[in-house]
This record gives C-alpha cells, structure tokens and sequence, in this order.
C-alpha cells in the first residue's frame, strides 16, 4: 500500500500489535475507498462532460439541418417565383396582344427579346399581326376605292360628305361644294375605242381630275363615266368650286391619246354649293346632280351652279 501510494502511515511489523495492525488497516481502507470515489466522480464527471458536448454537437447539428432545409425551401420559391414571373411577362404580353389584334388594332407588334419557344411565338404572332394588317389595308382599299381608276369610290365620297355634315366637323367652319361631272357622249367613244379604250380613257381622265383640284378636295368616281368633287372652300370663306372648275376644263384642252388614236373629250358639270341652308347630304348630291343635267340640256361642255 506504502508503494501504491494509499498507504502513508508508519509501517508495522506482522508479529507486532494485532490492535494497531487492525486499525492501521481500516485507516489504510478507508483513504483507499475515499481515494476510489473520487476517481470515479471524476470519471463521472468526464463522461457527463462528454455527453453534454454531444448533445449540444447534436443540437447544434439538428439546428443546421433545419436551417438549411428553411435555406433550400426559400431558394425554391424564391427560383419557383422567378420562373413563374419569367413565364407570365411574355404570357400577359401575348395576351394583351390578342386583345389589340381583336380591338382592330393591327399595328400592334411584340418586342422578341427570347430566344425560346416564347420567342418563337412572339415572332409567329408578329407575322400573323402584320399579314392581318396588310389584308386590313388591301380591304380597306377596295372598300373606300375605285378598282380601275383608284379614285375613291361612291362609298368613300358618302363617308366624306356625312362627316362633314356632323356637328363637331371642321367642315361647320368652312362649307364644301360638289361637283357632279359627266363625259359627253361617252357612249359613242367607247363604241368607237372598244372597252379596252373606254377603260384606258376613263384611267386618263381620273389622272387629269386629281391633278386639277388640291390635295384637301376628293376627287371620286361613281360609277361608268361619272366623277364627283368635294372642294372645300377657300381660307377666306369664299367657294372655290368655280376655279376648280375651270382647272378641269383647262386639262381637257389637250387630247387624249388611246393607243394610236388620239381624242377630245368634253364634259358636263353640276355645282352644289353647301351653305348653312342646306338640311343634309340627300339635299347636296340633288343639287348638284340637278345642275349637272342643266348642263347637258343646255349644250353639253359646260357647268351649271346650283341657283345659279
């Protein structure tokens, strides 16, 4: 025990005081059981160490775990949502789109900044836009215009002429007057040409009538050998269906030229003033139609005003 170090009182022989012996050794047993606890306290103390450290090591783990699972969702969402976002602009692009195109807005086009099969539809909804805005425009041509003159047609002049009897017009400012014209004897030339030359006359003559009145008059056919003017008064108020007038004639003074043949022609014109007077549309074409016919019955190459 003295060796062990759990011995360190005097040593006494065997043959010595079996009393003291007996009593040395329970002293000597005591400090070693005292010595024994306090080895396996502090053992228990260790180990209780050691388990403290792994439950908050376990703790600590279960802590990251979650905070990474929160992490992975919220990145999730966050990538779900842009995708989602992503998806939906071109999406609502699209359809906004389509409600122009069925508004008869045609004109409307989508910005191709995708290279996918959003882009793809972008561009294939850009061609369906711009051929649906071609027809537009060639039906809207046909519908307002003369097939072989390319004169606005009887539609067209009506459309002008209603506007221009609307409350909030510009034309309430400054009066119109129209001109019914009609070419003389129009029969016997196109019995003499053909109507192939009969058509190549009235292409010629819609030529000359343009070039005669202003870029703000319209110049219509109505139909066979029939044309009509609108002629918006001059600036001052004063009518400028006169001078118009006499600027077609002036144009008839050089013949026309129909293949190898070459004719004068001469017309008859009707002139309706539009004065605040006059009721509406009906009452304008009347008269200027009425004035046209004095014309012809009075000796033809000549025009007729309206109360005049």
């Amino acid at each position: 025990l003295e060796k062990a170090g759990l011995w360190d009182g005097p040593v006494l022989n065997r043959a010595g005081n079996s009393v003291a012996d007996a009593a040395a050794f329970a002293a000597a047993s005591s400090n070693v059981r005292a010595q024994l606890a306090a080895v396996q306290q502090s053992s228990l103390q260790a180990l209780n160490r050691g388990l403290v450290d792994t439950r908050e090591l376990e703790g600590l783990l279960v802590v990251g775990r979650f905070g990474l699972f929160v992490v992975a969702i919220a990145a999730t969402l966050y990538f779900r949502r842009r995708m989602v976002k992503d998806l939906m602009r071109p999406v609502n692009s699209l359809r906004r789109g389509v409600l122009k195109l069925q508004s008869g807005d045609y004109s409307h086009r989508l910005d191709v900044a995708r290279r996918d099969e959003l882009g793809e539809v972008a561009v294939a909804f850009n061609g369906m836009a711009a051929a649906l805005q071609d027809s537009h425009k060639a039906l809207t041509y046909r519908a307002t215009h003369d097939d072989l003159t390319g004169l606005a047609n009887r539609a067209a002049l009506a459309e002008r002429l209603l506007t221009s009897f609307e409350p909030d017009s510009d034309s309430r400012t400054r009066n119109e007057g129209l001109l019914f014209i009609d070419i003389d004897d129009f029969k016997d030339v196109n019995d003499s040409l053909g109507h192939g030359g009969g058509d190549a006359l009235l292409v010629q003559l819609a030529q000359r009538l343009r070039a005669s009145v202003r870029s703000h008059d319209l110049v219509a056919r109505l139909g066979g050998d029939e044309f009509a003017v609108v002629v918006l008064d001059n600036d001052d108020g004063t009518p400028a269906t006169g001078p118009v007038a006499e600027r077609i004639y002036e144009a008839l003074s050089e013949p026309f030229v129909i293949g190898d043949r070459s004719l004068r022609v001469s017309l008859s014109m009707g002139v309706a003033q539009r004065t605040e007077d006059t009721a509406d549309v009906t009452e304008l074409l009347r008269q200027a139609d009425s004035a046209m016919y004095r014309a012809k019955h009075g000796g033809k190459a000549r025009y007729e005003i309206h109360g005049g």
